[in-house]
């Protein structure tokens, strides 16, 4: 059986866990959602070389 302490780190550990898988989804969607702004711009020709 684990110690109070033990199942505070552990349910610590699961949190910090949870967050940064999170973080890192929203990080990535963040990216992906840029490079499609940027490929849809560059495509319509907004930044067509004059």
């Amino acid at each position: 059986m684990m110690s109070v302490d033990e199942e505070a780190y552990a349910s610590r550990d699961a949190n910090m866990t949870k967050l940064r898988n999170a973080l890192l989804a929203a990080e990535s969607s963040e990216n992906e959602r840029r490079a499609f702004n940027t490929s849809w711009t560059y495509s319509s020709g907004l930044f067509r070389s004059r």
